[in-house]
């Protein structure tokens, strides 16, 4: 039997070994930039790589890599992407990077959104695991949007709008119009070159409405919709103004006049 003594000597040795005894480095791991997690926004139909490093004491030590995604449309539901390898399973979606533990998603798209979690295993070490984490948003291009008008031919200091509209794009696209390949201020009375027309148009609807169409208004019109990744443009079109509803009916009068002499003279 140790004494009390023995006992409180051979505590406080333990406790000086635990202190000043080299354990070495245990297992970190980090994603890109040294960071332990990270928000990162990829482009729709790219390879993004999502780097996963580790570092120990053991190099020579087994090292078991894990891969998991949490979707956001599920973000209840866990998925096992890779377990030593990439799972059957997900062979045409993910790849295993020969940079230790990377990870390379294959032709992205936006279902894949979500938050990537790399973990590493060594049982031999203390700690024995490690984990890094990316929260993955897709963005997307817009969509060629697709421009409409009633007329080409307006009658002048009549009312008419156009439409464009974009059906894809993450963030929502937003739209801008261009007469004559210059682009229309949503302000027109800030620019010289636009104070005389009649137009209002909203970035958010994509439409352009003129109260007073005239030879101010006139020209070639296209729409862009954009985002911060990228733009795209529908086909243009020239509008030009014709004559006025009352100037029409007064010649529509003369055409039914002249045709009833002429019918009434043979």
């Amino acid at each position: 039997m140790f004494s009390n003594q023995e006992v409180r000597s051979s505590y406080i040795l333990a406790i000086g070994l635990f202190y000043f005894v080299d354990f070495g480095n245990p297992l970190t791991v980090s994603v890109e930039g040294g960071r332990y997690s990270l928000s990162k926004e990829v482009v729709e139909g790219t390879n993004p790589l999502l780097t996963c490093q580790y570092e120990s004491d053991n190099s020579s030590g087994n090292k078991r890599i894990e891969w998991s995604y949490i979707s956001k449309l599920q973000p209840k539901n866990r998925t096992l992407i890779v377990w030593k390898k990439v799972l059957n399973a997900f062979v045409d979606k993910f790849a295993l990077s020969e940079h230790q533990a990377s990870l390379r998603i294959l032709n992205i798209s936006r279902t894949l959104a979500g938050k990537y979690i790399c973990g590493v295993s060594a049982p031999n070490e203390v700690p024995s695991s490690g984990t890094g984490f990316y929260n993955i948003s897709v963005v997307v291009p817009p969509a060629k949007p697709i421009c409409k008008y009633r007329t080409l031919v307006v009658p002048r200091r009549s009312r008419t709008g156009f439409t464009c509209f974009s059906n894809d794009g993450i963030p929502t696209p937003k739209y801008a119009w261009y007469r004559d390949s210059v682009r229309l201020p949503l302000n027109r009375s800030t620019n010289p070159l636009t104070a005389n027309m009649s137009y209002v148009y909203s970035e958010v609807t994509g439409t352009i409405l003129f109260s007073r169409f005239t030879k101010y208004d006139e020209g070639k019109y296209s729409c862009v919709a954009f985002n911060r990744v990228g733009e795209k443009n529908c086909s243009s079109f020239y509008v030009r103004s014709g004559h006025d509803r009352g100037q029409m009916s007064h010649i529509l009068v003369a055409m039914v006049s002249l045709l009833y002499l002429i019918i009434n003279v043979t």
